[in-house]
Formats: structure tokens, sequence, C-alpha cells
């Protein structure tokens, strides 16, 4: 998922999962002018996510653009082939 917004005030919490799977990316965000999410992959079997933001307190933001991109099992595979994992880079 990637996703521009701005946070005028308050702290704002973002999740993107697959809740039957129980995969999930999150993250927080303070409040800027402009700031870009880039979430990790999360693999859905439905074929459906749930995206959240949330404001714990008061604040408020404003959501510009929301891309979330279906890769092929082929590309995902590719990419655990080719980027090395934390566990195998360190030693």
């Amino acid at each position: 998922m990637y996703v521009k917004l701005s946070v005028s005030r308050g702290l704002l919490n973002w999740s993107v999962a697959d809740s039957a799977r129980g995969m999930e990316s999150r993250g927080m965000v303070r409040p800027t002018q402009m700031t870009e999410i880039v979430s990790d992959i999360v693999e859905s079997r439905s074929g459906y996510l749930d995206l959240a933001f949330e404001l714990p307190e008061a604040g408020g933001f404003r959501v510009m653009n929301v891309i979330v991109t279906e890769l092929s099992s082929n590309a995902i595979e590719h990419m655990q082939k080719t980027i090395p994992t934390i566990e195998s880079t360190v030693r």
C-alpha cells in the first residue's frame, strides 16, 4: 500500500491487514505537512484488505492518494529469493 496524506493535529495510526490470514502492516504518523507511507507486503487469500486510519485522540488528517497493488505470486516469490533476509545478512 502507498498513501500520501497530511496530518494537521494529533497522532495518526494506520494499518493494512488481511484479518482472515492474520497478516498486518501498521505504523504511526506525527503531525506534518505531507507524509508518504509505504507498507510492508500483506498477502490476502480472500482478495480483500482492511485499511484503517485512526486518530486515538482529537486531531485531523487528509488523505490525498491511496494505491493498493496486486502482485502476482511469481513477483512475490522472486522478491523473496532476491532480497536477503535480516537473519542471513547478520552473522
